[in-house]
């Protein structure tokens, strides 16, 4: 994440911070918030366990910019313990109106303190700024909620076996021209939860953004934590996840 993002965010972040709740816009969280939530939990844990496979979590209604999978995320996994950044393009009144009633968390308009941050993957250009743990307590690493214009998960160069496509109930539309997904050259991920490896497809996802996450694993056991999302659908990809693509990463 670079300077300019975090300087450009943080005063808007500040003022949505003591601004009243409009409770006209809030979204429908859980029907029964106590089991959907431990059951998305368990999603969420498998999810991260077995990186790069595709969960699907409850369908909630939300925005053209939050997708389904992340509001269900927020519900399951954020409390009032918890501190959040959610990043410029992300950050409308409404979404962080709706973290703020149902999960009680604190707005933090900087990411060196937030535990969890949510980011649009085009804003995603270096780790600078996020939250930091160290080799005594690696668990204090930020984990970042990146939405995507699309997941795949495939089982050889071209094959496809599951599409994570918009809904009805939310689009994810923040990039003006989505990249979509390519079929000749998914990623290749290798490490604990995987058996030899998982080839997946992230859209938007560049040299760039591999570059960075195998500098991220390259750190572990400290590093951060990244789930993708798109629709309902999430992919968990752990600090401990080795990733190649089919393009070198620079």
């Amino acid at each position: 994440m670079s300077e300019g993002i975090a300087d450009m965010n943080r005063l808007d972040v500040a003022q949505k911070i003591t601004q009243t709740i409009d409770t006209q816009q809030l979204w429908e969280g859980f029907e029964n918030e106590v089991v959907q939530s431990q059951q998305n939990f368990r999603k969420i844990m498998k999810a991260m366990s077995e990186p790069g496979h595709l969960v699907s979590l409850d369908a909630l209604k939300s925005t053209d910019s939050i997708s389904s999978a992340t509001f269900s995320l927020a519900l399951a996994l954020i409390d009032q313990d918890v501190s959040v950044w959610v990043s410029p393009k992300l950050s409308s009144d409404v979404f962080v109106d709706n973290l703020r009633f149902y999960c009680g968390c604190k707005i933090t308009p900087q990411a060196e303190d937030a535990d969890f941050a949510f980011i649009d993957l085009s804003e995603l250009n270096d780790l600078q700024g996020f939250k930091r743990g160290s080799e005594e307590y690696p668990d204090r690493f930020a984990t970042l909620i990146v939405e995507t214009a699309g997941l795949s998960e495939t089982t050889g160069l071209s094959e496809t076996i599951e599409l994570s496509e918009t809904t009805g109930l939310s689009e994810t539309t923040g990039l003006s021209e989505p990249t979509s997904i390519s079929k000749s050259g998914p990623i290749e991920l290798s490490g604990p939860g995987i058996k030899n490896h998982r080839r997946v497809n992230i859209a938007g996802f560049s040299e760039g953004h591999c570059s960075l996450l195998q500098e991220n694993q390259r750190n572990f056991p400290m590093g951060y934590d990244f789930m993708f999302v798109h629709g309902e659908q999430l992919m968990g990809v752990p600090r401990s996840t080795h990733i190649q693509g089919d393009t070198p990463c620079m």
